[in-house]
């Protein structure tokens, strides 16, 4: 969405009323055994990324009308599920992104399982409730290996009526 675009680019800019991702840059670096570079790590992430650019995963181009090389890596986290509405239009969603990858690249995936709704304030967005066993089928039938896969049990069903996900997954799959 345009507005995503450009939140990103006022955090890009360092500009007042950006969305503040310290908290998380803290935690990535604690995580490799130094919390107190985090200023150092998000002003090298800001100097590395040369473009923000919308993605339409129901193109098969979904950089359009922007061509890039194909990517070693793509990272997706909580967006396939909201963008597709059967699973159909996922496994779609899939072989486009996967012409962004070179063979061989891997492909990142992260979200929640089972879940039909999320909340943001007050509106409420539809997604595609996702199982372990769809995303292994849709990957493979995409021409992917998964590498890794973990599925986390959610272990508090308090604020139920934000979110009815179930768990959460982690994937690591690799393009054939």
């Amino acid at each position: 969405m345009d507005q995503n675009c450009q939140e990103l680019l006022k955090w890009l800019k360092n500009e007042p009323g950006a969305f503040d991702w310290t908290p998380v840059v803290q935690h990535v670096c604690e995580l490799e055994g130094d919390r107190n570079k985090w200023a150092e790590k998000e002003g090298k992430l800001r100097g590395a990324i040369k473009r923000v650019l919308k993605c339409d995963v129901h193109k098969s181009n979904p950089l359009d009308p922007v061509v890039l090389p194909p990517a070693d890596c793509l990272v997706s986290s909580l967006c396939l599920e909201a963008a597709c509405e059967d699973q159909s239009s996922y496994r779609a969603a899939l072989r486009n992104i996967s012409s962004l990858l070179k063979p061989g690249g891997h492909l990142v995936l992260s979200g929640d399982l089972g879940s039909s709704f999320y909340m943001v304030g007050p509106k409420k967005f539809s997604c595609l409730a996702l199982t372990e066993e769809f995303l292994r089928e849709a990957l493979s039938a995409t021409g992917f290996t998964a590498e890794t896969v973990e599925v986390l049990s959610r272990a508090d069903v308090a604020q139920h009526d934000i979110c009815d996900f179930s768990g959460m997954y982690f994937i690591v799959a690799r393009k054939n």
